[in-house]
């Protein structure tokens, strides 16, 4: 009980190796294509379909992503 008490106070922590976080980068590839993919569609359509302004769609986006 007391050594479990002495883990808590004092953590050791395990540093990501570059393989990890090479694995975790391709990991993450699908899901930006993604949503790149949904996003080309949304501006081709919000342009096109809509008829809205290119830098009214661009601001739109940029305030989305903050």
């Amino acid at each position: 009980m007391e050594n479990q008490k002495e883990t808590q106070k004092n953590p050791q922590y395990k540093y990501v190796s570059t393989r990890e976080k090479l694995c975790f980068g391709i990991g993450a590839i699908g899901k930006d294509a993604i949503c790149n993919l949904v996003g080309a569609f949304l501006m081709l359509y919000f342009t096109d379909t809509l008829y809205l302004a290119p830098a009214f769609v661009g601001v739109l986006f940029l305030v989305a992503r903050i």
